[in-house]
């Protein structure tokens, strides 16, 4: 798990990695939501009652992967992966670069 940690700090301080940290969302109005208009994105995998974007399956294989070739125990596997969803694309960065790194994609 340290090495998914050092890893991540190396890559947010690379000159080439784009930081936004600094930027703020935007808050929500206080009016009802109306939803976006768009189409529905169609790839969503149900499991376990929690709907799962084609962006996340791919990110939970990732993390399965390297994990597995860097034998992190279960524990080590559930915390880099609930790390990983909360910051989606710093984790897509990170172990797409990890498992390169590996040769396993």
């Amino acid at each position: 798990m340290s090495e998914y940690l050092a890893r991540l700090k190396q890559l947010e301080s690379d000159e080439t990695f784009q930081n936004t940290h600094g930027i703020e969302p935007a808050k929500p109005s206080k009016g009802a939501f109306g939803g976006f208009g768009g189409k529905h994105p169609g790839n969503i995998l149900i499991t376990n009652t929690t709907a799962l974007s084609e962006h996340e399956i791919k990110l939970k294989w990732l993390v399965r992967l390297v994990s597995k070739h860097n034998d992190f125990r279960q524990e080590d596997y559930e915390e880099a992966l609930e790390v990983a969803l909360a910051d989606f694309d710093s984790a897509m960065i990170c172990f797409t670069s990890l498992a390169r790194k590996d040769g396993l994609i």
